[in-house]
C-alpha cells in the first residue's frame, strides 16, 4: 500500500502535463479555441497593428462600417462580425506570432478546414448532444423574444469548455466564401442545422470565426 502511494505521489510530482495552446480546448485530435473571436480580441489585434502598419494597411483591417458597436465596452465579449476572410487570416497570423513569442514555442493559429470543423462538430454532438440541443433551444427562445435585434451571446470567461459552436455566428473556414454551422438566423430546424455549410460573399452580421491551433 505504501509503495503504491509513493508511486502515485512520484508520478504526480514529476508529471509534466502536455502543453495546450492558450485559449484552446482539446476536442478529439484538435486544439480548438474555446470561443469565437470577440470584439475585445479583435480590438487587441487592431491596437498592435496600428503601431506597426501605415494608415492604409490599417484601414483594411477595420470591420465594415455596418459594425458600429465593436468598440463599445458592453459588447466586448460578443463575437466580432462584419469582417472578411483576409481580416480573419490576418488576426490568426498575429495571434500565432504573439503566442509563439510569449511561450517560446511555435504555435500556429488558423482557420479550420471544412473537414476539421465537421470532425469537431461530430465529436461534440456524439459526446454532448442533449446539452447542445438544450442550449440551442434556449438561444431560439431569446432570438424569438427579440425578433428585430440580431442577438449575439456574450462569451463566458469562466466556462472551461467550448462555447457557441453551433449558434451565435456561422464560422469561417480556410476556404474563402465558405462558413460552417448555424448562426442565430438559422436555428429553426435544429436537426438539419447543426452541421451546415453557409456561403458568403462579403462581411455580414452572421459570419464570425474561431481558430484552431497546432504546435510545431
Amino acid at each position: 500500500m505504501i509503495c503504491q502511494f509513493l508511486l502515485v505521489f512520484l508520478t504526480l510530482l514529476f508529471y509534466d502535463p502536455p502543453f495546450v495552446p492558450p485559449g484552446t480546448v482539446k476536442i478529439g485530435d484538435y486544439y480548438v479555441e474555446a470561443s469565437e473571436v470577440t470584439n475585445g480580441n479583435y480590438l487587441d489585434f487592431l491596437f498592435f497593428q496600428k503601431i506597426s502598419l501605415d494608415s492604409i494597411a490599417y484601414q483594411r483591417l477595420l470591420p465594415d462600417t455596418s459594425n458600429f458597436w465593436y468598440t463599445m465596452e458592453k459588447y466586448q465579449q460578443k463575437p466580432i462580425v462584419f469582417i472578411g476572410y483576409e481580416q480573419a487570416n490576418a488576426y490568426c497570423l498575429w495571434r500565432s506570432i504573439t503566442m509563439s513569442e510569449k511561450h517560446d514555442q511555435l504555435i500556429t493559429y488558423r482557420l479550420p478546414t471544412i473537414e476539421e470543423w465537421q470532425d469537431i462538430a461530430k465529436k461534440l454532438i456524439k459526446d454532448n448532444r442533449r446539452q447542445i440541443m438544450r442550449e440551442l433551444r434556449n438561444t431560439i427562445k431569446v432570438v424569438r423574444k427579440y425578433p428585430d435585434t440580431y442577438y449575439l451571446q456574450s462569451i463566458d470567461d469562466d466556462d472551461k469548455g467550448i462555447t457557441n459552436y453551433f449558434d451565435n455566428v456561422s464560422e469561417m473556414t480556410d476556404q474563402k466564401g465558405i462558413a460552417m454551422g448555424a448562426s442565430n438566423y438559422y436555428l429553426t430546424d435544429l436537426r438539419n442545422n447543426l452541421i451546415r455549410t453557409v456561403n458568403y460573399t462579403k462581411p455580414n452580421s452572421y459570419i464570425g470565426f474561431r481558430c484552431i491551433a497546432t504546435i510545431d
